[in-house]
């Protein structure tokens, strides 16, 4: 069996937190002996779209594979329907969040152009996948999908990367675009009105809201910098003990990043919404996640007031309720004996 992976995401040098959920697939489908090609953008802008798409149709209808895997569907697909037009193939497509649905913002007719290749898509698709449960509901209601939706948590977490270190005590860090349906705002008034309870906070990521933050902070021990790699990420999270997650946008199709600081011993404090109440036990649900950011602070006031004690015990149930969902050995083993059966390679 031969596949080809297919994405306008992938980590680079120029930004090597992008799209690493396609690579963990990617790599996943090799660590499982089936041989794997790979068709990302390089670069930004018209023109690296122009040759990404090229290089797509190309590669679909030349390349003799038996699964086109496609993630970020709306952006990335168009070449592959095309190939397939001529040229049979098993076609995967695997939405993640925005691709699936609006964001705050877009225009009325970008969102009627990204759903009519969404519909496309599925028709056309043997298979999709997605990262939660969650979002399997939300795609087959809003799509009215009748075929079978597979559930793969973005590529999973490995477990020698995302691990425990020793901590700064009482710490915050919070990781992600600076932008309204984030929360980054959020997360930073959480952090100023618990100050004198937080020995550390540090804020991770770019986007418009950062000026702002980085104008309210001075005169605060708050850290800002950049989006980093994935490694740089797992030292860093590995180091504090408290994320904040305060996102509510729509296409918050699982939150990774909760499920990589759960791993690194962290203890995440979500809003509801997405696919949170998956990640986190239910037992947990009252106490780490709050109904509406304006609960935010006062949840995250009552973290910051238990023993370390009680800390540890949070920390012990979060790992032991994630371990087995989300390693990254398990998903793509799961995934590749999903693709095999479909295709009738049993080997």
């Amino acid at each position: 069996m031969k596949i080809l992976v297919v994405a306008n995401l992938y980590p680079n040098e120029a930004k090597p937190y992008w799209g690493t959920f396609v690579r963990e697939c990617y790599l996943g489908y090799q660590e499982n002996s089936i041989e794997t090609d790979l068709c990302v953008i390089k670069g930004s802008g018209g023109g690296a779209y122009l040759t990404f798409y090229l290089c797509t149709f190309l590669k679909a209808l030349a390349g003799k594979y038996d699964v086109v895997h496609v993630h970020y569907v709306s952006h990335s697909v168009l070449p592959v329907l095309l190939a397939k037009f001529f040229r049979n193939f098993h076609l995967i497509v695997n939405f993640h969040g925005s691709d699936a649905f609006s964001e705050i913002h877009e225009l009325p007719i970008k969102v009627k152009v990204k759903e009519f290749i969404n519909k496309w898509a599925i028709k056309k698709a043997r298979a999709l996948v997605v990262p939660s449960e969650y979002f399997r509901k939300e795609i087959s209601d809003y799509y009215q999908v009748k075929k079978k939706i597979f559930v793969s948590p973005s590529g999973g977490v490995r477990n020698d990367l995302f691990k425990p270190a020793e901590k700064f005590e009482s710490s915050c860090l919070y990781v992600g675009r600076m932008i309204q349906e984030k929360g980054a705002i959020t997360a930073f008034n959480a952090v100023i009105k618990n100050r004198k309870g937080i020995n550390k906070a540090c804020f991770i990521g770019d986007g418009e809201q950062k000026e702002k933050i980085i104008e309210q902070s001075r005169g605060y021990n708050i850290e800002l910098i950049g989006l980093v790699s994935h490694k740089d990420l797992a030292n860093t999270m590995s180091k504090y003990e408290f994320l904040l997650f305060p996102s509510v946008r729509k296409g918050e199709s699982l939150g990774l990043l909760l499920v990589e600081a759960i791993f690194c011993g962290m203890i995440p404090l979500a809003i509801d919404n997405g696919a949170v109440k998956e990640v986190i036990h239910s037992d947990l649900h009252d106490m780490l996640i709050a109904p509406t950011p304006s609960n935010y602070s006062t949840h995250l006031s009552k973290l910051l007031s238990m023993s370390a004690e009680e800390r540890n015990s949070i920390k012990s149930k979060l790992i032991n309720h994630v371990l087995q969902r989300y390693d990254h050995e398990v998903v793509s083993s799961n995934l590749s004996a999903m693709v095999r059966e479909m295709v009738g390679d049993h080997e």
